[in-house]
């Protein structure tokens, strides 16, 4: 039996398998990839990014304790410099 996730501050605070993961993925299950780089330093390149097509929900709680641990992850929008998004349904 899969374990009951209660929130982001659940795998923070206890961990827990990747595959408990799956949970939280939106049904059906459609997402973006494109290769990119990595949102905070040292900026990596050549990463590759799955990106869900549909938003899932946190609550208040999930999205400080997210901020709290990873305060500056995030950068502007980059220009797609010839590169391809694929989509997948």
């Amino acid at each position: 039996m899969p374990l009951k996730i209660e929130g982001i501050t659940t795998i923070f605070n206890q961990g827990i398998q990747t595959a408990h993961l799956q949970q939280w993925l939106p049904q059906p299950l459609s997402y973006y990839q494109y290769t990119g780089s990595l949102t905070t330093p040292p900026l990596g390149k050549d990463i590759t990014w799955l990106v869900l097509a549909n938003a899932i929900q946190v609550t208040q709680a999930d999205w400080q304790a997210i901020h709290d641990n990873y305060p500056y992850n995030h950068r502007h929008i980059q220009p797609l410099n010839g590169r391809t998004v694929l989509y997948y349904q």
